[in-house]
């Protein structure tokens, strides 16, 4: 099979542009962070209002219609879709994430190290308690939600960014990483690309002989199968 390395590429030497071309369309990005397109579409263009206009996005980066994400807007999407998914309204997010992008000075503040040690005493500071927890002694941290989706990510401490995301746990050996693949998905044991491994399921070839030519094992064959959502057999 030609395909067979096709995942296996070594981490790129200028990867710290890479985290910020455009490199996920909409569809892309909404089935890494698992919600709908029209969601990702909705926080970078706002949603549409009956009187045909669109309102205020979560994110305000310049981000035009048809202009794909990248591996920075793709991980911020990620804890967008965790708060939303605890109910918390998108003008908190908005408000929280300002709040976080001007104390850190950066622009993607959920992909910064500084979110993990800092973040939580900032927005106790500012009133935004829907992503802290204090206990009785005074100490302040992430509710268990954040702290779950903080777990996928490994940041980088020369850059302070996150560079590897299990999107689905770290349970599942799904990765994704910028400077391997360009971003794309791969299986973390293997470095075989999760759509590879799909296609040739679609295609029909006997999972043994998937696992031969890949150098998989069965429970990458589940993962890149469950990830790339194809059906079973």
């Amino acid at each position: 099979m030609s395909t067979t390395n096709c995942g296996r590429l070594s981490l790129a030497s200028n990867w710290q542009e890479r985290v910020n071309l455009p490199a996920y369309l909409a569809r892309e990005v909404a089935n890494i962070a698992g919600v709908s397109p029209q969601t990702v579409s909705g926080w970078f263009y706002g949603y549409p209002h009956s009187e045909g206009e669109r309102g205020i996005p979560v994110f305000r980066e310049g981000k035009r219609r048809r202009v794909a994400l990248s591996y920075l807007q793709l991980v911020e999407v990620a804890y967008v879709a965790t708060c939303r998914k605890q109910g918390i309204s998108l003008k908190r997010i908005k408000r929280a994430r300002a709040y976080l992008a001007q104390a850190f000075k950066v622009e993607h503040p959920f992909a910064d190290l500084q979110m993990l040690t800092a973040g939580p005493h900032i927005l106790a500071e500012m009133g935004v308690d829907e992503l802290v927890v204090a206990d009785r002694f005074g100490q302040i941290g992430w509710k268990s939600f954040m702290l779950e989706r903080i777990a996928e990510f490994e940041f980088d401490q020369e850059s302070s960014l996150a560079l590897r995301w299990f999107p689905r746990g770290r349970r599942v050996p799904v990765l994704v990483d910028p400077r391997i693949n360009f971003g794309r998905p791969i299986l973390a044991r293997s470095g075989v690309a999760t759509w590879a491994v799909a296609d040739a399921l679609r295609s029909g070839e006997d999972p043994d002989d998937i696992k031969l030519d890949f150098g998989v094992d069965d429970e990458e064959i589940i993962a890149a199968e469950a990830f790339e959502k194809l059906k079973a057999a």
